[in-house]
């Protein structure tokens, strides 16, 4: 069965703001390699899905600056963001259009993984368990009672092996420590990576039934030769839901891998104490810096060098235009101080 990839890509980054912005989202960076994480992302997948069989799916405002580092992906262009269940449902009627029915891999534009060979096993498994007709999502194992991910409970067993595939009892919010460390402690969790197979036509058929408003909506997009101006008219009236929300969480047919390999949503500006060299004092430093009696902090710098004294804990980030300060704990709420920032700067 033909196989295709879709790379969800229709975000800005908000909170690695100010390096991510309008004009240069975060799958643009290169931040945590030489690439920009799309094209990363992309090559990472190419024994799955050739470029030319690679779906980008994105925002107009979006979908030129990403055309120029991916050329021959097919691009899935919306008209307006409502969040990844009509972002899905529009990729999955585009594929049918052009290929009929085939197995779909959904990714994002900003994980990393340090084990692609690894990776690559548990993409293939999925995609088996999917060709017979699950949606089947890639849990991680956990190695910490994590409180920033979603949470998988297994239920029963679909498939033994090396990667376990079992029904997904049931979804879990993102828990307070306490829950997380019962959550660990139990086995029976996984963590929700966000990743899924599908065919285009299970996940079309799983949204008629749980999201029938987004089907015909859909279908009358499709029915138009995905005309822009009527794209513009459907995705306007269509409700801002997440597929957990919309299909996930309700269907009976998903199933979920066991996996045990790296993965790490580069959700925020923390993440580069993960993946860069630290000082004694536990410092990541980025561009020119000088630091003393400062501990814990990340600070990276464009053009003009920071200095820092008598303070931990810090993220600091300097660009031409804008410096910006925030407590390492504060990172993942970076979306709340944009509310503040003028549009020219965003």
């Amino acid at each position: 069965m033909k196989k295709v990839t879709v790379i969800m890509a229709g975000g800005i980054g908000e909170r690695f703001w100010p390096y991510s912005r309008k004009k240069h989202p975060k799958q643009l960076l290169t931040l945590f390699g030489r690439k920009p994480m799309i094209k990363e992302t992309v090559e990472r997948l190419k024994s799955i899905a050739p470029e030319n069989n690679t779906y980008i799916a994105t925002n107009g405002h979006l979908a030129g600056k990403i055309r120029k580092v991916l050329p021959k992906a097919r691009y899935v262009v919306e008209p307006m963001g409502r969040n990844t269940a009509a972002c899905i449902a529009l990729s999955a009627a585009r594929i049918m259009s052009e290929h009929g029915d085939a197995l779909m891999f959904i990714e994002t534009a900003d994980h990393v993984y340090k084990e692609k060979k690894k990776y690559l096993e548990h993409v293939k498994k999925a995609l088996a368990v999917a060709e017979r007709g699950f949606i089947v999502l890639i849990g991680i194992k956990p190695s910490e009672p994590h409180t920033g991910y979603g949470y998988i409970q297994k239920g029963a067993l679909i498939e033994g092996g090396p990667i376990r595939a079992h029904k997904v009892r049931r979804f879990r919010e993102k828990p307070d420590l306490k829950t997380a460390k019962r959550y660990l402690k139990s086995g029976e969790y996984l963590w929700n990576s966000g990743t899924f197979a599908a065919k285009a036509s299970v996940m079309l058929e799983e949204i008629k039934k749980h999201m029938p408003k987004l089907h015909r909506a859909i279908e009358r997009i499709k029915k138009s030769g995905f005309k822009k101006e009527v794209m513009k008219k459907e995705f306007e009236k269509l409700e801002s839901i997440s597929i957990d929300y919309g299909v996930m969480e309700k269907s009976g047919n998903v199933a979920v891998l066991e996996a045990k390999m790296h993965w790490d949503d580069i959700g925020d500006w923390n993440a580069l104490a993960r993946y860069f060299d630290r000082d004694r004092n536990g410092n990541v430093k980025i561009g020119k810096h000088y630091l003393n009696d400062t501990k814990n902090c990340i600070v990276v710098s464009e053009k003009k060098p920071v200095a820092m004294k008598g303070v931990s804990d810090l993220i600091v980030v300097e660009t031409d235009d804008v410096l910006m300060i925030i407590d390492r704990k504060d990172a993942p709420r970076l979306k709340e101080l944009l509310s503040q920032i003028p549009e020219r700067l965003r």
